[in-house]
C-alpha cells in the first residue's frame, strides 16, 4: 500500500505543479491584460498634451502641467522649485511632422542633456510630460514620441517597413549591436526584479553581451520593482546620480 501512496504522490506532484504554473500563466496573463487597458486610458490622457494648432511650431506646456490631476503633486512642486519650462515641440523627420518634448531649467547651457527614448509605440506607453524622468533633478530632458500616435507617420515598432521579420530582428535587437558600442561610454542597466512586461533575463543578457564587448556597464536590480520602476520613487535620483557621478 505504501508503494502505491507513494507511486500515486509522484504522479500527483508534477500534475500540481504543471496545474499551479498554468493558474500562475493565467494570472499573470489577466494582470498584463488589465495593465495594457489602464495604460492606454491614461495615455490617451497624457497624448492631449502634445496637441498643437494647425500651424504651431511650439508650445509652452507648464502650466498646463502644473494645473492637471495627471501630474503627481510632489513633480508639480519640484517644477515649480526648480522653475523648469516644459515645451511640446515639432520636428521634421523625412518630410514627416514628430512631436517632441524639450524640459530645462534656468541656465541650461550649463547643465547636463539627457536624451529619453521612451519605451511603447504609437499612444501606448506615451510618456507623461510632467513625471519625473522628464523632470530629471539637475538635468535639460529632450525627448521623441516615434512615428505614429501623436506624431505622423507609421509605428516604428515595424508598421509597413516590414518585409523580412528575421532581418527585421536582427536588425533592431540589441544583443548584436553590443560589440559595436564604444567600449569607454558608460551604460547603466537597471530594472525591477517584479516587473510583469520584461523578464529579468533580458537584462542578464544584455548585460553578459555588454561585458563580453569589454563595455563599461553597471547593473542595478531594484527589489520589488515594476515596469519602469513606476512603484520607485526614487527612480528618477538614482538615474541622475549615476550620470552625475
Amino acid at each position: 500500500m505504501a508503494v502505491v501512496l507513494l507511486f500515486l504522490a509522484v504522479l500527483v506532484y508534477p500534475f500540481n505543479l504543471a496545474l499551479f504554473a498554468k493558474e500562475k500563466d493565467q494570472s499573470v496573463a489577466f494582470t498584463r491584460q488589465k495593465e495594457t487597458e489602464d495604460i492606454n486610458k491614461i495615455c490617451s490622457e497624457y497624448a492631449k498634451f502634445y496637441e498643437l494648432g494647425p500651424d504651431a511650431q511650439m508650445a509652452d506646456i507648464t502650466q498646463e502641467l502644473l494645473a492637471s490631476p495627471l501630474v503627481k503633486e510632489a513633480q508639480k512642486e519640484a517644477i515649480v522649485a526648480q522653475d523648469r519650462k516644459i515645451l511640446v515641440f515639432v520636428y521634421p523627420s523625412d518630410g514627416l511632422k514628430i512631436k517632441g518634448l524639450l524640459s530645462y531649467l534656468p541656465q541650461a547651457q550649463n547643465q547636463p542633456l539627457v536624451v529619453f527614448l521612451r519605451g511603447g509605440n504609437r499612444i501606448f506607453g506615451i510618456t507623461n510630460p510632467g513625471s519625473d524622468l522628464i523632470c530629471l533633478e539637475q538635468a535639460t530632458v529632450i525627448s521623441t514620441m516615434y512615428r505614429g500616435g501623436v506624431s505622423e507617420g507609421n509605428d516604428e515598432f515595424g508598421g509597413d517597413d516590414v518585409k523580412n521579420e528575421q532581418e527585421w530582428i536582427n536588425y533592431r535587437d540589441p544583443l548584436l549591436a553590443a560589440e559595436h558600442i564604444k567600449q569607454h561610454l558608460p551604460i547603466l542597466i537597471i530594472q525591477g526584479n517584479d516587473d510583469n512586461r520584461v523578464i529579468l533575463e533580458e537584462g542578464y543578457n544584455m548585460l553578459a553581451a555588454l561585458q563580453a564587448a569589454g563595455c563599461d556597464v553597471t547593473y542595478w536590480e531594484i527589489e520589488g520593482g515594476k515596469h519602469c520602476l513606476s512603484n520607485d520613487p526614487e527612480r528618477g535620483k538614482l538615474i541622475i546620480n549615476w550620470f552625475l557621478e
